[in-house]
């Protein structure tokens, strides 16, 4: 059995990891957790964001495009 989808990495180099074994990975966004600037190194260093999704556990999907991805 192969798993297509992992849980949220904590760290830059996990998320790799899955992204190169053809998993798919999950980036949160919320109070509980907050890993989605692991997306910011993806993107800049040209790693396709194919297999990634934006997660969240308490904020409103019209919010993730408004505050949660601007990185400061």
């Amino acid at each position: 059995m192969q798993y297509s989808f992992g849980h949220e990495s904590t760290e830059y180099s996990e998320a790799i990891e899955k992204l190169r074994k053809g998993m798919y990975l999950m980036l949160r966004g919320g109070s509980a957790a907050k890993n989605i600037n692991i997306l910011k190194e993806i993107i800049r260093n040209k790693i396709s964001t194919d297999n990634c999704m934006l997660v969240c556990n308490d904020i409103h999907a019209g919010e993730l495009n408004r505050d949660t991805l601007i990185y400061r």
